[in-house]
């Protein structure tokens, strides 16, 4: 996309949505400001005309080109110094209210006209960005900068070749040539009829009005293992993802948080549709609804998963969506009465896999002990948004939600039981779990078993040189 140019029809869809993420990590050996500043430079001569380049008008909905005279003081914006002492942000790994807090005022301040801002200290690192720019892709380019900076090489794989019009060759290449896969998806959505609004693009359901609650989690080093190992012989065609949503619905069942009476929200990269894994700028991600028959059931919600999946129901949805905004709308002449918030329970599940680069950073401390976790200015205002990553081996596990509608001690109750064992949440999940405490007449379903190489149902792509892992937040 050229610089100067306009936004798109799906990049003004995003831009009306206003959503803006902050995610940190560490503790680890960063790289020095200037360092970091350096490497962005070499960027800026290797990919000229990157997204990440280029100036926001948001009146103007255009991006404007960062003339050379201006490049100093765009570095000096977009790469600052982050006051990383325990004065400041305490020890997340021990205690992350005060970096947590910081991500939200963060993301709820927003850009205004910077593209994304890169925060670095002496062992954390913080990374902004706005839906507008990109889907979760733009976590490799943080991470990129950081490895690129500490290694001391040219970023020449962060440089990017995206495909024009990719919803055409997505939509063209995986549905346009099997109507089955139209009428199946037609008949999804009738059966949907007067589902909760996907939000835009269908990412997630309308934004809280309340105050936005945010809870972390991360598991031991055991977890992931076991997951596989038990998913390989209990939960055989299933996967790791389909397994976590069953479990955090177990979780959320078991310590009283209302179930999605209204389904699930699951978003997708819309790259798996394009031949070759195609990359594409920007943000290009949108969800499916999944109604499975049992949410706690990791067979059911695969079932459900890969039946959307291979149907297209994302693309259909994003499709939709803009469509819906190309429409004249119809003028009245009476104001809109704005529409009663629904009462149904809707939940957004979100699988980030395992980011591209996060492993190799200089780590300071073993894997149970690193810090990995966002934040969003805007969430669910119908259920609960939990969003998952992969660490070494370490499950990290983060959820938004309106603190009108839920309180944070339960949410935490809920991602503790997800983190500590959720093979005895899918177990128990018929009569809830059992009362005799670990230790004394009940073992830990946990074991160690081989990792398995296998990647998610919803991260998995074909094989793309040139491309960043893509996904969405």
């Amino acid at each position: 996309m050229r610089c100067g140019s306009r936004f798109s029809t799906l990049e003004r869809i995003w831009q009306a949505a206003g959503c803006s993420i902050a995610v940190a990590a560490g503790p680890a050996a960063m790289p020095s400001v200037e360092a970091v500043r350096h490497v962005l430079r070499e960027f800026a001569t290797l990919d000229p005309d990157s997204r990440f380049l280029r100036g926001i008008d948001l009146a103007g909905s255009r991006w404007v080109r960062i003339p050379p005279e201006r490049c100093g003081e765009f570095l000096s914006r977009v790469v600052v110094e982050l006051d990383d002492r325990f004065s400041a942000l305490a020890d997340p790994v021990e205690d992350d209210r005060l970096l947590m807090a910081r991500l939200a005022m963060l993301c709820e301040a927003g850009l205004d006209d910077l593209p994304f801002r890169i925060s670095v200290g002496q062992r954390y690192s913080i990374f902004e960005w706005p839906h507008l720019v990109s889907d979760r892709s733009a976590v490799g380019f943080w991470l990129g900068m950081l490895c690129c900076s500490v290694e001391h090489r040219r970023p020449d794989g962060l440089v990017e070749t995206g495909s024009r019009y990719p919803l055409a060759r997505a939509l063209g290449w995986h549905l346009v040539r099997r109507p089955d896969r139209l009428l199946g998806i037609a008949d999804r959505m009738r059966s949907q009829s007067g589902r909760p609004d996907g939000g835009p693009a269908g990412s997630e359901v309308p934004a809280v009005s309340g105050p936005v609650g945010r809870v972390v989690a991360r598991s031991g080093p055991e977890l992931v293992k076991a997951l596989r190992a038990w998913r390989d012989s209990d939960a055989v065609g299933t996967s790791l993802h389909a397994v976590l949503f069953a479990a955090t619905a177990a979780a959320a069942d078991h310590c009283g948080l209302a179930r999605a009476t209204d389904g699930s929200w699951v978003p997708c990269d819309l790259r798996r549709y394009l031949k070759d894994g195609a990359p594409v700028y920007g943000n290009f991600a949108a969800s499916s609804l999944l109604r499975p028959a049992d949410p706690t059931s990791p067979r059911s919600v695969a079932a459900e998963l890969r039946r959307a999946l291979d149907l297209g129901e994302p693309l259909a949805t994003l499709a939709k969506g803009l469509i819906g905004e190309r429409l004249p709308r119809r003028r009245s002449s009476t104001p809109a009465v704005p529409a009663a918030p629904r009462p149904g329970v809707a939940h957004v599940f979100t699988a980030w896999g395992e980011p591209p680069d996060l492993g190799r950073l200089p780590w300071l401390a073993p894997p149970p002990q690193r810090f990995f976790a966002c934040a969003f200015s805007q969430t669910n205002r119908c259920g609960v948004s939990y969003t998952y990553a992969l660490l070494d081996g370490v499950l990290h596990v983060w959820a938004h939600f309106d603190e009108n509608r839920y309180e944070a001690t339960t949410v935490r109750q809920a991602l503790d039981l997800l983190c500590t064992d959720p093979i005895a949440l899918l177990l128990d999940r018929a009569g809830g779990l059992a009362t005799a405490p670990r230790g004394r007449g009940r073992p830990s379903t946990l074991a160690t078993a081989a990792p398995d190489p296998r990647t998610s149902d919803l991260t998995a792509q074909p094989p793309a040189p040139t491309a960043r892992t893509p996904g969405s937040p």
